[in-house]
């Protein structure tokens, strides 16, 4: 296991994964595009990591995965592409550490990565 910290993003979006690696460099972590659910699920088994999943990305049966990564004691980050309730309240009730509108989580998630990369 490598014990680098490094982000394990579960998005299909291609320009948002630019916005996702160019914010991981910037914070001094490694990045890794899961390509599955399952890829995902073994990808975070590696070592320490914050897994962030587009909420609204079916491919990724993201609600399962977060209940499958919790299960794993995994570091979790979901976004929506917009305000759904529904969806929000299920990934919480998941047990998503953190669950953000997608533009927040553009505008913030330089200050997310490097919270994450300087936590012990």
């Amino acid at each position: 296991m490598s014990s680098a910290k490094r982000i394990v993003a579960a998005i299909d979006d291609v320009f948002f994964m630019a916005k996702v690696k160019d914010a991981a460099v910037a914070a001094g972590l490694g990045i890794e595009f899961a390509r599955s659910h399952l890829d995902a699920i073994e990808r975070s088994k590696a070592g320490p990591c914050l897994v962030v999943i587009d909420l609204n990305a079916p491919k990724f049966q993201p609600v399962q995965l977060l209940v499958e990564l919790k299960s794993l004691g995994v570091a979790t980050l979901g976004f929506l592409s917009h305000v759904n309730v529904e969806l929000r309240a299920k990934a919480e009730e998941a047990g998503a550490d953190r669950v953000l509108a997608r533009s927040a989580l553009a505008q913030n998630i330089n200050t997310i990565f490097r919270e994450f990369a300087a936590a012990s």
